[in-house]
């Protein structure tokens, strides 16, 4: 420095910019570091936000399931309630389950679990735009393999079923040798692209009967894609191209098809008068016990099991028409049902209901202690985020006491194809214990019921349980 004065030599002034340079790619670099420190942050948080979320649905799901399940222990608790708390007194002078006030008036819609609920869910048989609630008694429908069952019977349905049709349907439980002319046998089946041979033994679940010719989603169900007994406006769009289904089926003739009409599991007490047997020789009790074994050689009475009997209290004016009942006939038994606290229990009943004399072989088809009910369940949690929905079908059936002369009468659906229906005589000292037999899970259909209600609670909304005793009045049989 001279006078005051800086002098930079070149090299200074060298060093100086190199100075700034570094200072420059330093700052940069940093901002790199930050940038991508930034991003990985970013990057972390949206996984842990993604963990959270997956997290909670997990949590969702785990309590749906929970309250599907306790709606299946529901379910079976009613029917223990209806059976052994509240049974009534039957024709043959036997406690029996209450079917009319178990499907009726067991409260079936917003049940709620915690902060959860559950719903019931069944075809409202005189409308698919509107929802009905309850237990389903599977002896308001009619059972495939009875040997009563017949063609006529499908096409007496509302279901636009054609004659080869019905045949195919009947020659698939029957034995190749007793088939009908306009059916369908092995030779059919193997012809397909992916051949097989025909079952020609008993349905083991209504869903088989896609396996015959002529049947398939659309006849079985109908518009209904879900299952869920309601044909909203995405169904009806979905199948607004066509006019008819395939298989001889008109869509316009049952939206929701023949499944709901049809069952594999029923079983119910004749209405006739109990069959009286004699006690095996020996020591022991005799006399009205129902011939036990080692009783003495008096007479007893037996309850008469059969397979394929119809509920008069819980069937539809459709099953009963399919019968043979004329739709007056129907109407008149149906609306009696209705009308009367408990339904029908008496023979007397009965023919008041149809206005004068009723056939002796009417008694032999119907019933009105029934064994086995199903349940659509539909659960969803209490934040609205996740659904279960399971289908189950209990067997309530008098299982006979060790040393009873009857067999079980817990038959299985392969068993009830005899001659006259009767599937097992179980001892009037049987003891009903009620089993499940059939559970499907149906989530992969979707949610079945109205959006807002998952809106509503994902909200924070409650929903408002149903009320008990509602269902008669929405039930809406035809």
């Amino acid at each position: 420095m001279k006078n005051g004065f800086a002098f930079f030599t070149p090299l200074t002034r060298r060093w100086r910019g190199m100075s700034r340079r570094r200072r420059g790619a330093i700052f940069v670099t940093t901002l790199g570091v930050i940038v991508i420190l930034s991003g990985l942050l970013l990057a972390f948080a949206q996984d842990m936000r993604t963990e959270v979320i997956a997290a909670g649905n997990r949590a969702s799901q785990i309590q749906a399931d929970a309250i599907e399940l306790a709606g299946e222990k529901y379910v079976m608790a009613m029917i223990d309630y209806y059976n052994s708390t509240a049974p009534v007194t039957n024709a043959a002078g036997s406690s029996v389950t209450d079917s009319w006030s178990l499907v009726y008036n067991t409260p079936a819609q917003a049940v709620q679990v915690g902060n959860g609920y559950f719903w019931i869910i069944r075809p409202n048989e005189q409308s698919d735009t509107e929802y009905d609630y309850g237990i389903v008694d599977e002896c308001s429908k009619l059972n495939l393999n009875v040997a009563s069952f017949n063609a006529n019977m499908l096409l007496q349905l509302p279901t636009g079923i054609t004659q080869d049709v019905a045949d195919a349907v009947i020659d698939w439980k029957t034995p190749a040798a007793q088939g009908s002319q306009d059916g369908a046998q092995t030779d059919y089946y193997n012809g397909l692209a992916i051949p097989y041979e025909a079952k020609n033994q008993p349905y083991e679940t209504v869903d088989e009967m896609m396996l015959v010719r002529g049947i398939g989603v659309n006849e079985l169900y109908g518009l209904d894609a879900n299952h869920d007994g309601i044909v909203d406006d995405g169904e009806r769009a979905a199948s607004s191209n066509s006019n008819s289904t395939s298989g001889g089926v008109s869509a316009s003739a049952d939206t929701r098809g023949i499944a709901r009409y049809l069952t594999v599991w029923s079983q119910g007490e004749i209405m006739v008068q109990p069959i009286t047997t004699g006690g095996t020789a020996g020591a022991g009790r005799g006399g009205a016990t129902a011939g036990r074994a080692g009783g003495g050689g008096g007479g007893g009475t037996t309850t008469s099991v059969a397979s394929g009997l119809i509920n008069v209290n819980t069937a539809s004016e459709n099953v009963f028409i399919a019968l043979g009942l004329t739709q007056s006939e129907a109407n008149s038994l149906v609306t009696a049902a209705q009308g009367q606290s408990g339904g029908l229990i008496q023979q007397s009943d009965i023919q008041t209901a149809m206005g004068g004399s009723v056939p002796s072989s009417f008694y032999n088809q119907v019933t009105t202690s029934s064994y086995q009910y199903s349940a659509d369940i539909v659960a969803v949690s209490g934040d609205g985020r996740a659904y279960k929905r399971v289908k189950i079908i209990i067997d309530c059936s008098p299982k006979a006491e060790a040393g009873s002369t009857g067999s079980s009468g817990s038959a299985s659906p392969l068993s009830g194809s005899s001659a006259n229906g009767v599937a097992s005589t179980a001892s009037a000292s049987a003891v009903p214990s009620c089993v499940m037999v059939y559970r499907r899970d149906l989530s992969n259909f979707g949610w079945p019921l109205p959006q807002d209600i998952r809106t509503a609670l994902r909200s924070g909304q409650p929903i408002e349980p149903g009320v008990p005793g509602s269902n008669l009045q929405d039930n809406g049989r035809q």
